[in-house]
């Protein structure tokens, strides 16, 4: 009996346990459940902020390119000069306002979500509508496009600024790189690669560089620190000091060929590589919004291609001007001395030859290329300007003269003693394509019409560098 009886008090026990156990389990159910609903509601709430303040600078967006849309019908019916310019501002309209119904879809039936690609594309139909304008139209003119203009970029970086990572970037490749998160840990290839990187405030985020990266200043310091590493050749770099530094993004350039091949050892390890495209002054200016972009700094990138679209529109209407009543001489960059290389076409430094009021001697090739003794006979430019490290003028003068005999006498840049060498900080600038631009070309016009910039030739030495030549403001 009393065993009967302990059994029934122990039953009775656990039941009241499991009571108990179901209870707490229950109120802890309930209690986590409310705070996934809230946690829920908190989360669907910040969302909902996000997508009204995406869903708001659309409108913007919309609201101010329909703005611009109409100023240019305005200028299309006041201007009757624009010629072929004309039927591009057209096309460019049409595909303005394509792009806003593109975006007030997106706006409607996505709730905010709009691609990168979208305002890229926009943002570079943009620009080249200001160049456009900027060749065909009046001052004032220009002025009042520029203006509405202007109001559409500062809305598209707002909005991108909502959608900044993860980035979709679209490099020289043409393949799509996706960058989570903010990068960190930023390699750079080329001299180049860091200059843009400083110039859009990326610095902080750099950790490795080429040996031959040496400016901005703070570069250097920063190696002799120890808070960047050298990775030794922009073409071949180290790749295991590399992935030591456990990069979480490397840029490099299009045109060396092995910056492709790191870009699919790297793609394997996990860490995006981006190409920038280098072969004209526009890449250029790509190139300053693509890292911008991939380094979360879109905004001050925008900022400093504006500057310079703006300081290179200006010194073009001057040179245009001055070209118009004194014709343009031939000139000839000569990269290399033995064998000797020159610049062609598709160069960043042919479009800065046209800029400054030359004619690219070597127009009819493409890139760089090494020519013989005829060819730089017929090509017969009035100026040459050697990039060759290590050369005077008087030397590079000689080695020319030796190069084609007595036949100098029929190149004028010869026989009349016309070629410049350009040393240190300016060299620098010249043969790298990136922020640093503006003063390359001011370099180019001191020495193929100096006039413009209100030097008289004998002014301009044949050796430029910091120490032998201030460039005029």
């Amino acid at each position: 009996m009393r065993s009967r009886i302990s059994t029934l008090g122990v039953i009775a026990i656990l039941i009241t346990v499991l009571i108990i156990t179901s209870s707490i389990l229950s109120y802890y159910v309930i209690s986590l459940h409310t705070k996934y609903s809230e946690l829920r509601s908190s989360l669907n709430k910040e969302v909902n902020d996000i997508k009204g303040l995406i869903s708001n600078a659309l409108n913007n967006v919309g609201s101010l390119l329909e703005r611009l849309n109409t100023t240019l019908n305005v200028l299309i019916g006041n201007v009757t000069s624009l010629s072929s310019e004309t039927s591009k501002i057209h096309e460019i309209y049409k595909e303005l306002q394509e792009l806003k119904v593109r975006l007030q879809e997106l706006n409607e039936s996505l709730k905010g979500r709009a691609t990168v690609g979208d305002l890229r594309k926009l943002m570079n139909k943009i620009d080249e509508l200001e160049d456009i304008v900027s060749n065909a139209a009046t001052i004032s003119e220009i002025n009042e496009v520029r203006k509405a203009i202007n109001e559409v970029k500062e809305n598209l970086l707002r909005l991108s600024s909502l959608m900044e990572f993860p980035a979709e970037i679209i490099d020289a490749t043409g393949e799509v790189v996706v960058i989570s998160s903010k990068p960190h840990r930023i390699v750079s290839l080329l001299p180049s690669v860091t200059e843009i990187l400083f110039a859009v405030g990326a610095g902080e985020q750099v950790v490795g560089v080429d040996e031959y990266s040496n400016y901005p200043p703070e570069v250097i310091d920063a190696i002799k620190e120890g808070r960047i590493v050298n990775i030794g050749s922009g073409w071949y770099p180290n790749i295991e000091k590399i992935l030591s530094l456990n990069p979480d993004l490397v840029i490099g350039v299009d045109s060396v060929v092995s910056h492709h091949t790191l870009k699919e050892i790297f793609s394997r390890e996990g860490i995006p590589l981006i190409l920038l495209p280098d072969k004209t002054l526009n890449d250029v200016i790509t190139s300053i919004t693509i890292v911008g972009r991939a380094t979360g700094h879109l905004e001050e990138a925008a900022k400093l291609t504006q500057e310079l679209r703006s300081e290179i529109s200006s010194l073009r209407s001057m040179v245009i001007k001055y070209v118009s009543e004194h014709g343009r001489p031939k000139v000839a960059i000569i990269v290399w001395l033995n064998p000797v290389w020159v610049t062609g076409n598709n160069t960043w430094l042919n479009d800065l030859i046209t800029l400054a009021g030359g004619i690219n001697a070597f127009v009819n090739v493409s890139g760089w290329v090494s020519i013989n003794p005829e060819v730089l006979i017929e090509a017969s430019p009035d100026i040459i300007i050697v990039t060759h490290i290590g050369i005077n003028s008087s030397e590079a003068l000689r080695i020319l003269k030796d190069f084609v005999g007595d036949a100098y006498k029929q190149i004028p840049a010869l026989s009349q003693g016309r070629v410049y060498c350009i040393k240190g900080q300016y060299l620098d600038a010249l043969i790298r394509p990136g922020p640093r631009v503006v003063q390359a070309l001011k370099i180019l016009i001191a020495i193929i019409n100096p006039k413009i910039l209100g030097l008289e030739p004998e002014e301009v030495p044949k050796d430029i560098s910091p120490d032998t030549f201030k460039i005029p403001s």
